[in-house]
């Protein structure tokens, strides 16, 4: 059991990773993960493409992955759809999101609880990108299920004292 959950991420990550600077829309490097996860159980997953010339930012979830963007103190939830990576005919859709100025990107698996208290944690969000994430993985990370989280951050650089 344990090789199949391992390799999962793997082909998917390789797939990934031969596409990820082409000019292919993420619909079809989706699809393309999906075709290589065929005979396997199966995955969530989601995609994203940030544009920050147009301020936009492409988006495709399927399965149990959640993914929210944070913004002057707003969180709004990206969409994913339902379905199973790998496995029957699901309808992958990219939705485009304005980008704000300045925003934190989260993307994580149904591993993580999905109700953070974010005001738990004064200053973590004004932290680098692996502390923010490194800190919601060890609090709210379930201890049955595998669990991935990524944060990414756009955020004016400091001006303060040296």
């Amino acid at each position: 059991m344990e090789k199949v959950l391992l390799k999962r991420p793997t082909q998917a990550l390789t797939v990934f990773e031969s596409y990820k600077e082409s000019e292919l829309s993420l619909e079809d490097i989706f699809e393309k993960i999906h075709v290589k996860l065929n005979k396997t159980r199966g995955a969530a997953g989601a995609l994203a493409r940030f544009n920050f010339r147009e301020n936009t930012m492409n988006y495709i979830g399927l399965g149990n992955i959640s993914s929210m963007l944070l913004s002057n103190n707003k969180m709004k939830t990206l969409i994913s759809m339902n379905g199973i990576v790998g496995h029957g005919n699901p309808k992958f859709q990219v939705l485009s999101y304005p980008l704000p100025e300045y925003f934190i990107f989260f993307m994580y698996s149904d591993g993580l609880l999905t109700h953070w208290d974010l005001e738990k944690y004064p200053g973590l969000l004004l932290k680098p990108s692996p502390l923010i994430a490194a800190v919601l993985y060890r609090d709210y990370k379930r201890k049955r299920d595998d669990s991935t989280i990524v944060v990414i951050k756009k955020y004016p650089l400091y001006s303060g004292p040296h």
